[in-house]
């Protein structure tokens, strides 16, 4: 038996010790939150084959066209993990000796890990066996907290909840995927929304936008680009501008003296003109189809019991 020592400081987190096996790897954090009191975690990661794990990333460095990237290829960034980490722990009040699961990892099989009583798998698992994964932790009696895409991830019975974060997270391949979380560490809820960890994630560091600031420019009226044009045919409003109330322009001014760069040709257009348009883009839409749905007698005779509080779902 081997023994590791390493220490990484990351996100406030002293990843202190890994003892390595051949079996599996445990690690233990010690949590410093504020100076005087000192959290421990234990993790543990059945790692039977963790010689593949440089493979697996490796796979990320090749060129796009030779690897079609997909949601179970999501590996999550160290920082965005311990984010969630620890917004669970505080959240649901886990003990300090709660062992954190992560069995979701290259060449393992969750069925077939090693789960200790009274863990708890804070995970990202592969999206596309993410239902059979929640029914079989449920069917288990095991506690999850599982990254999922948010818009796919609401089904018909509600055996866990859906924590909603409706957070764009940029995951270590690149795929930007709009997660959330399910978990069965609420009792009673079917959705929770958590604007709180949302922010949380979206202050990672990996998560910020390496781009420069987007500067929106507002034009005078007299100024119509082709874009505005076309916003007032989706509208359904009608426009015409004579030949001799407008003159094509690429640039005003004002954006040559701020150094702003233009991109396309605009119309100087005479006053009258540019009073009719800027009229036009205060109303409301034309030309769309109202389609107002009711509620079935089954619907409704449903809501009534869920106004009782009763216990238990339904789906149609």
């Amino acid at each position: 038996m081997n023994f590791t020592s390493i220490i990484l400081l990351s996100n406030g987190y002293l990843d202190k010790y890994i003892k390595r096996t051949q079996l599996g790897i445990a690690f233990i954090y010690h949590r410093n939150n504020d100076g005087n009191e000192s959290k421990e975690t234990s993790f543990y990661m059945d790692r039977k084959k963790f010689e593949n794990y440089d493979e697996f990333i490796e796979k990320f460095n090749k060129p796009k066209e030779s690897h079609k990237l997909t949601t179970d290829d999501c590996y999550t960034p160290d920082d965005v993990y311990n984010i969630v980490l620890d917004w669970v722990i505080n959240t649901y009040n886990l003990p300090n000796d709660t062992k954190i699961i992560r069995p979701f990892y290259p060449g393992g099989n969750y069925k077939e890990f090693d789960y200790p009583a009274d863990c708890v798998v804070v995970d990202n698992p592969p999206f596309s066996i993410l239902a059979n994964i929640r029914k079989w932790y449920m069917k288990q009696g095991i506690k999850y907290f599982l990254f999922c895409p948010t818009l796919t991830s609401l089904y018909k019975k509600h055996e866990d909840c859906l924590v909603i974060t409706e957070r764009k997270i940029t995951y270590t391949n690149g795929a930007l995927v709009n997660t959330s979380f399910v978990t069965n560490l609420e009792d009673k809820n079917a959705i929770v929304t958590a604007p709180d960890l949302s922010l949380l994630l979206k202050q990672a560091k990996s998560q910020e936008v390496k781009s420069s600031k987007r500067i929106e420019k507002k034009y005078p009226k007299n100024v119509v680009s082709l874009a505005t044009l076309g916003s007032l045919v989706r509208r359904g409003q009608s426009v015409t501008i004579p030949k001799n109330a407008c003159c094509t322009i690429r640039e005003i001014e004002a954006e040559k003296r701020a150094g702003l760069e233009s991109f396309g040709r605009k119309l100087l257009v005479a006053d009258n003109v540019a009073e009719d348009i800027d009229k036009k883009l205060k109303l409301p839409t034309i030309n769309t189809e109202e389609y107002v749905l009711e509620l079935s007698e089954v619907e409704k005779a449903i809501i009534k019991t869920l106004r009782k509080g009763n216990n238990g779902t339904r789906s149609l």
